[in-house]
């Protein structure tokens, strides 16, 4: 029985030295846990300033989509505006045109009138 009870005790033995050895080991997973959650918490914050950098970025692309779209707008209306003023001075100018062309045929048809009254008077005078 004596040899049974030293096997026991070195048994015995044996288990507190692992149980020694397995609470360092648990004391030192526990501070790699420490270490984890530490990491963990920065990576959270860094995804969150990351989250909120990222939202004011949105905020800014779409003040200058905006902003764009605005001037886009503003060109178009100029366009419209000036193709409304250059049709416009195109219709003063065929218009005017127009009337130069009939008042030259009013003026050549008075030249034709004056010229065949002159005859008709130097003809009256007993010039021609």
């Amino acid at each position: 029985m004596s040899n049974d009870t030293g096997l026991i005790l070195a048994a015995v033995e044996r288990l507190q030295h692992n149980q020694e050895l397995l609470q360092q080991r648990m004391g030192v997973v526990q501070q790699h846990l420490g270490v984890l959650q530490q990491s963990q918490e920065r990576l959270q914050n860094s995804q969150e300033r990351l989250q909120q950098s990222q939202d004011r970025l949105r905020a800014d692309i779409m003040t200058q989509l905006e902003r764009v779209q605005d001037q886009v707008t503003a060109i178009h209306d100029d366009i419209g505006v000036n193709f409304g003023a250059t049709n416009h001075a195109r219709r003063v100018h065929d218009a005017t045109r127009d009337d130069v062309r009939s008042l030259s045929e009013v003026v050549s048809s008075m030249h034709r009138q004056i010229h065949r009254l002159q005859t008709d008077v130097r003809t009256l005078k007993g010039e021609g």
